[in-house]
Parts: C-alpha cells; sequence; structure tokens
C-alpha cells in the first residue's frame, strides 16, 4: 500500500511539472473569481477564466520548452480576453459564438488525441480515463455534501443570512482548486490502476443494456417490415442514444477481451450496427427531403458520419486505429462550427432560404399559393428569423405580414378535437377482458390507417372492424364532436375512450395526427 501511495504522489507530480503554468493560472483565477464576482459580471469573468484556461491546457498539451511556453501562454492570455470581449460586449450574428465554441472544443478533443497517442492502447487510455472521472465524481459529490453541511452550520451558528454568499464562495474554491485540476489529472494520469466495479459497470450493465436494445430495435425493424408502415419519428433520436452508449461500451469491453464471449460480442458487434446506420440515414434523410436541413438535422448528419468512422475503424481487430475517432471528432467540429458555408448555420440557413424562396418567387401571387406551399413557406420563415441577422437575408419583398395573415387563414380549415373522460368507471358488463388500448397515427390520409396498434391487442380485429373504426372517426370528423365515449366494433369486441386527440385538414380530411388511450373489451 506504501509504495502504490509512493507512485500515486510520483505520478501525480510529474503531471504537475508538465501543466505547472495551467495550474498556477487556475490557482490565480480562483482567487480571482473570490475577489470580483460580485463586481463584475458572474458569467463573463466565468468564460474569460474558462477560455484562458482550455488555451493554457492546450499549449502545455503541446509545447515542452518553457521559453516558446510562455510566450504562447502570453498570446493565449490575450487572445481570451480578446475572444471574452467579442462574445459579451458586441452585437454578434449566431455564427461568432459557433466559430468560438467549435474552435475551443477542437482544441480540447485534439488536445486529448495528443494525449491518447502517449497510450499504445486507446481502450486502456479510455478506461484509465473514464475510472478517474468517475472517481473525481464520487469525491466532487461528497466534497459537495460537506460544503453544504458546512454552510448551513455556519449560517446557522455563526453568520445568520450568509449562506448564499459563503456557498458560493465555497463552490468557487471546490470548482477552482479541486474540480478542474482533478479533471487535468483525469485525462492526464493515467497510470492509476482501474476500479473493479469498472469491469462489472461495462460488461454486466451497459453490454447488456445494447445488446437488449439492439435486440429491440431489430424487432421494430421487422415490423415495420411486415407491414409496411413508416419509421416512426422517435427512431432516429432511439439510434443516437443507441451509439452513444454503444461506442464508450465497445471500447471499454476491449480491456476484457480474454472472456470468450466478450471476444465474440467484439467481432460481431460492429457489424449488427450496419442496418441501424442504414435506418438512421433513411429516417434523417426523409425529414430532411420534407423539411429541409435544420442545424439539428445538420449535426444528425455529423452523427452517422462519426457512426460510420466508427464502423470502420472498429474493423480492425487490434483496433489500433480507435484513437482517431477523437481526431475525426475535432475535425467535423471544427468543420460544423468554424468553416464559412459548409458550417451548421450557413447550410441551414441555405437550406430553408432555398425552400422559402423556391415556392415564394419574386412577383409571385402569395393568394394563389396551395395551402401545402404556404405551410412550407411559413415554417421556413419562422425558422429564419429567429436568427439575429435574418432581415440582412431574407428577401424584401417577402412581407412579414401577408404570412402571418395567410398561415393564420390556413390554420383556420385546421380542425382539433380533444375529449378526456371524466368517468373513472369502465363498463365492462357482458365483456370477458379489457387490455389497455394506444393507438398513435401521424400524416396519414384516413382511409390509408393501418391501426396496427390494434393487432397487437387481438388477431381476430380484422379489416372488417377496422373499417367500422375508421367509420367511426368519420363520423366524429362530421359532427366535430364525440358524444359516445363507447365504440361498438360488433358483438364481441367495444371500444372504451379515454382520451382521444384528432388533428385533421377539414377541406382534404387528411389527418395530421391521431392519438387515442382507452381500453379494448372482449367478450
Amino acid at each position: 500500500m506504501k509504495e502504490k501511495i509512493k507512485k500515486l504522489f510520483g505520478d501525480t507530480k510529474e503531471i504537475f511539472q508538465n501543466y505547472k503554468f495551467t495550474f498556477i493560472l487556475i490557482v490565480i483565477n480562483t482567487i480571482l473569481m473570490l475577489f470580483l464576482y460580485d463586481e463584475y459580471d458572474y458569467n463573463e469573468l466565468l468564460t474569460a477564466l474558462i477560455l484562458s484556461n482550455i488555451l493554457f491546457f492546450s499549449v502545455e498539451t503541446f509545447i515542452k520548452k518553457d521559453k516558446p511556453k510562455l510566450f504562447l501562454l502570453l498570446i493565449s492570455m490575450i487572445t481570451s480576453g480578446i475572444l471574452n470581449h467579442i462574445l459579451y460586449e458586441t452585437n454578434n450574428t449566431p455564427r461568432i459564438p459557433l466559430l468560438i465554441i467549435g474552435i475551443y472544443i477542437f482544441i480540447v478533443l485534439i488536445s486529448i488525441y495528443k494525449i491518447s497517442k502517449q497510450e499504445k492502447n486507446f481502450a486502456n487510455y479510455f478506461l484509465k480515463a473514464v475510472n478517474n472521472n468517475i472517481t473525481l465524481a464520487i469525491a466532487s459529490f461528497a466534497l459537495e455534501l460537506g460544503l453544504l453541511f458546512i454552510t448551513f452550520t455556519i449560517s446557522e451558528l455563526l453568520i445568520p443570512d450568509s449562506s448564499v454568499d459563503i456557498f458560493l464562495k465555497m463552490e468557487i474554491i471546490l470548482f477552482g482548486l479541486f474540480i478542474v485540476p482533478g479533471e487535468i489529472l483525469c485525462l492526464t494520469n493515467t497510470k492509476k490502476e482501474t476500479l473493479k466495479p469498472i469491469k462489472f459497470l461495462s460488461c454486466y450493465i451497459l453490454l447488456p443494456i445494447v445488446l437488449i436494445s439492439l435486440f429491440i430495435i431489430y424487432s421494430y425493424f421487422i415490423k415495420i417490415i411486415v407491414t409496411s408502415t413508416i419509421p416512426s419519428n422517435q427512431i432516429f433520436t432511439i439510434i443516437t442514444i443507441l451509439f452513444v452508449i454503444t461506442i464508450p461500451t465497445y471500447i471499454l469491453i476491449i480491456n476484457y477481451d480474454d472472456n470468450k464471449f466478450i471476444k465474440e460480442v467484439l467481432n460481431k458487434l460492429p457489424y449488427t450496427l450496419i442496418p441501424i446506420i442504414i435506418m438512421a440515414m433513411y429516417s434523417l434523410g426523409i425529414r430532411i427531403y420534407h423539411h429541409g436541413i435544420t442545424i439539428t438535422r445538420y449535426y444528425g448528419i455529423i452523427i452517422i458520419s462519426l457512426e460510420i468512422i466508427f464502423f470502420i475503424l472498429s474493423l480492425k481487430r487490434n483496433h489500433k486505429y480507435l484513437h482517431n475517432l477523437l481526431l475525426f471528432s475535432a475535425i467535423l467540429v471544427l468543420i460544423s462550427m468554424t468553416i464559412p458555408y459548409i458550417n451548421c448555420v450557413s447550410v441551414s440557413r441555405t437550406s430553408q432560404l432555398n425552400r422559402l424562396t423556391s415556392i415564394y418567387k419574386e412577383n409571385t401571387i402569395y393568394d394563389n399559393l396551395s395551402n401545402e406551399e404556404k405551410d412550407i413557406v411559413y415554417s421556413s420563415y419562422q425558422y429564419l428569423i429567429n436568427e439575429l441577422d435574418s432581415e440582412a437575408y431574407i428577401p424584401a419583398y417577402i412581407a412579414k405580414e401577408k404570412i402571418v395573415n395567410n398561415y393564420i387563414d390556413y390554420t383556420s380549415i385546421r380542425k382539433n378535437i380533444s375529449y378526456y373522460n371524466q368517468d373513472e368507471n369502465v363498463p365492462v358488463t357482458g365483456y370477458s377482458y379489457i387490455k389497455v388500448l394506444s393507438i398513435n397515427e401521424y400524416n396519414k390520409e384516413i382511409n390509408n390507417l393501418h391501426l396496427n396498434d390494434l393487432e397487437l391487442y387481438d388477431n381476430e380485429l380484422n379489416n372488417n372492424l377496422k373499417e367500422i373504426f375508421k367509420d367511426y372517426l368519420y363520423n366524429i370528423i362530421e359532427d366535430g364532436d364525440i358524444s359516445n365515449p363507447e365504440i361498438i366494433l360488433d358483438d364481441n369486441y367495444k371500444i372504451y375512450l379515454e382520451e382521444f386527440h384528432l388533428s385533421y385538414n377539414k377541406e382534404t380530411n387528411k389527418l395530421y395526427s391521431l392519438n387515442i388511450n382507452g381500453y379494448l373489451l372482449t367478450k
């Protein structure tokens, strides 16, 4: 134990020597925060200190000699001050903050990439970094609880009504002298032994979650193929979350590939992601085709690109190229946030402007546009005017008042019907079984509703019963209200409504959304 403690302190001392100027700056920053936070804007001051800390950390990661390092550190401090002034003291377009944030994220990722290359095995570096961060999080949580207790004790016993001021100062000390230096040690000190629970977490919690999720998603793929339905709007979000869990889990379990099952999973897992990547591309492509590119969809493209890069890098059996995932991530961040004309703001703006002007051309009589075209014009226009400098690029002939008024006229043909059943008692007399029912349909013609959710409850609900249900919907549309929460399908089946929401076009009877919650009763 004595040798382990001695080695730990030796490793920590080495890190402090390599990043001595960064740690000195952190201490100075913390002291400044303690004395200046109530005189200056707290967020502005904190931003300036974070920007300078990041640049100092980056310089000391790449430069080891003191003389050039000191010169670059001086430049870094001046640069941080200028950028902070630009962020807070000038009227910005959306691109300026995006540019600054993108550059700093790029710097952080490239610095971590440089540090990770010192380890021959990236998976091992990643394991140690995760281990260190878990240890830091546990220690920070314990200290946070301690600070809360100390603050409460002081304010109650010694200095009444001072709890906010004391707690804020303690938070500054905790953040500046423990969390920030601790995070640098987490990323750079990879000689520490890993916690044993990390193996349990990665192999017996995260990995089963990934495998079960893959099984569910593949089952969903089979369902939509068999039933010929359009993928859910949420499928891209679910797939993205799956990748966010899968990639770190995959890298972690590489460290435990001595297990036969783990080794087999490592060999097969990348290939199971191919259909999921294709589905993500299809799902995102449909939304871009119908609604254009937004910043969110732009980053959807970035995420899919990273998924493809991860798949390619994972094919090498010794995983020697996995650390390049950080490099590609840094490059994609740089492209998406800083490069003119192809960054996320420029591309999404151009896409929405093209949608707008391709329909609403100069000399076009706006009232002659179809309702669908007006909907596109309105949605694109609303997206664009939310940007600070929208007046500089939206054509002058596109009048705000006309679009808003016509959109309101358009929404007048949209009918919404909602119903909440206040009766908590479900009439079950004469029926033997009751099952919870949930139906959700979007953007369909009423004649083309699949109502697949009904099939999940009983295979005997044939197409004739579905037609009866559709007739019920037609009656609701015609009446504009629900008079009876009971839908008698035939002598054996009845649906009892608990909650009903219907949104449709009164001119075309096109259904925008249908959400039903209730019960299916069977004799």
